[in-house]
């Protein structure tokens, strides 16, 4: 029997009971970076070996997204979550119990490995809990769930610091990712459905679809915009608006707030407009503050830098709204397992990779200018996307 699709309303504790599993994975990824000093002290270690740490958990991460539709397909996608916190839940405590640098970055392959089979099963799951006129909704309630991991990430670091080394925090999340697992495996509905595994058919015939290549560039813009450009916003703060070390620290973490903030008001908005209309308007809104970051000066760019982060956490739910249907609904995990390990990499590598560059060859602020030209940009290519005509909902 599949599990009853319901009204959001009556859908809430069941979406928010799934996105405290992306809580998690959100958090694990994100808490090296408050922690990343300490680690470098223990293991002398000098910035460029440490900073592969991230590289290592983004692997798994990538990996674990194009093997997710193989396993969810054999083991069901509410199977596939439990497995996925397992996994996450191991790395950490494996990580937490290192000895060397080299069991270390096994430990967080690990952690990479758990997160990534999460989203095309979460979002496959998501997408049985609610009608399909309320899905927009859904989905923006469960995308609060990254931004609150990484919201939540430096104050379990401060908190779990008081009481023990770095090591202490990797054992208390780790603790909560299985309690996570545990809990939604237990409480959310049965269900006999498995994802579609991929195979180099299947694959071919997305590349081929112009409507996938599009959404591919929309969710590298999403992840680019959200989380790519924020790790160096701090230095452009410092070495080129001139703003102190602190100062930048709190505005940096003020921003982090907008995000939440703008998907819980523009839910239902999206479901009026519709995914598209919705991805166009966020994307071209984001691209447009990236331009006025790197043009303003004082109170103007610190405003830019406020707002700019809660229209840039619109443009994924939206793409992932209008991704729904591209396909049919049971290759539907296969489409997620395709975008993301290559909307990630470009994302959350590339695209940070390149604004460094441009940050010593020229200035951040021309990199941030230039991004938000090519990011408002391509709103005008969401009106290409076409859907399939789905029977359901």
């Amino acid at each position: 029997m599949h599990a009853p699709q319901r009204p959001f309303r009556e859908a809430v504790p069941s979406i928010l009971l799934v996105m405290t599993v992306v809580v998690f994975t959100s958090m694990s990824r994100a808490v090296l970076s408050p922690l990343l000093y300490l680690v470098e002290q223990e293991f002398q270690l000098t910035h460029g070996p440490s900073s592969r740490l991230f590289l290592y958990i983004s692997i798994g991460f990538s990996l674990s997204l194009l093997l997710s539709g193989h396993i969810s397909s054999r083991i069901t996608h509410r199977r596939t979550i439990l497995l996925a916190c397992l996994i996450l839940s191991s790395g950490m405590a494996a990580a937490a119990l290192s000895s060397s640098f080299l069991m270390l970055s096994l430990a967080l392959v690990f952690v990479g490995t758990g997160a990534g089979l999460y989203p095309s099963s979460g979002i496959s799951v998501l997408h049985s809990l609610v009608v399909r006129r309320d899905l927009q909704k859904a989905i923006s309630l469960h995308e609060l769930g990254p931004h609150i991991g990484m919201l939540s990430a430096p104050l379990i670091a401060n908190i779990a610091m008081l009481f023990g080394s770095w090591r202490s925090v990797y054992v208390t999340v780790s603790a909560a990712s299985l309690a996570a697992g545990l809990l939604v495996y237990a409480k959310s509905p049965r269900d006999s459905r498995g994802g579609e595994a991929p195979s180099l058919q299947k694959a071919a015939a997305l590349f081929k679809n112009f409507s996938f290549l599009i959404l591919m560039l929309h969710f590298s813009l999403a992840l680019g915009s959200m989380q790519g450009i924020y790790s160096l916003v701090p230095i452009f703060l410092i070495e080129e608006a001139g703003i102190r070390p602190e100062q930048a620290n709190f505005l940096f973490s003020i921003s982090r707030v907008t995000p939440l903030i703008a998907l819980v008001i523009t839910g239902p908005l999206q479901d009026r407009f519709g995914p598209k209309k919705s991805l166009g308007a966020a994307l071209a809104a984001s691209g447009l503050l990236m331009c006025l970051m790197g043009l303003l000066k004082g109170s103007l760019l610190n405003a830019a830098v406020l707002v700019q982060p809660a229209f840039s956490a619109l443009i994924l739910p939206a793409a992932v709204g209008a991704s729904i249907d591209i396909g049919p609904d049971e290759s539907r995990n296969v489409t997620f397992s395709m975008l993301l390990p290559i909307a990630a990499l470009i994302g959350t590598g590339v695209i940070p990779s390149l604004i460094g560059y441009m940050g010593d060859q020229a200035t951040f602020s021309l990199a941030f200018l230039l991004l938000g030209i090519f990011t408002a940009g391509s709103s005008l290519l969401t009106g290409l996307i076409s859907h399939q005509e789905q029977g359901t909902g």
